[in-house]
């Protein structure tokens, strides 16, 4: 997984969890990045506030999942990804339980270059000024 729950701000260590329903016909992942739209979990997108991360994704009964949603999936299919059916927010009612904590720290893998702007500034620009100008 390249995302993960690195810890936490709070020296007690405590996540704030809700378990919230899955969006219909969603894919979710653990850690997914999740908002709230018309009451129900969905994946978040750029712009928009982030309400939490997925901690864990639960049967309605609020049992572990063990299937990954897929039509005719076996037992002990579930991995961490589940697909929720065309009909989970009235029927099957799959819940995710986010962290809501922003106290929560995650750590993630850099899969591009980090630090670069649209107009290329580097941090090297900002240490070009000679020395003798902060002599007085």
């Amino acid at each position: 997984m390249s995302f993960y729950k690195e810890g936490s701000l709070d020296p007690h260590g405590a996540q704030i969890l809700r378990k919230e329903i899955i969006t219909n016909s969603q894919e979710t992942t653990i850690m997914d990045s999740i908002k709230m739209s018309s009451g129900f979990a969905a994946l978040n997108t750029a712009g928009v506030a982030v309400f939490g991360h997925v901690n864990a994704i639960l049967k309605a009964d609020g049992s572990p999942m063990t299937t990954s949603g897929a039509t005719g999936a076996e037992i002990g299919s579930y991995v961490g990804t589940f697909t929720a059916t065309s009909d989970n927010q009235t029927v099957a009612k799959v819940t995710a339980r986010i962290d809501l904590s922003q106290m929560t720290l995650y750590s993630a893998e850099v899969d591009a270059t980090i630090g670069k702007l649209k107009n290329e500034l580097q941090w090297s620009n900002f240490f070009k000024l000679p020395l003798l100008s902060y002599v007085k």
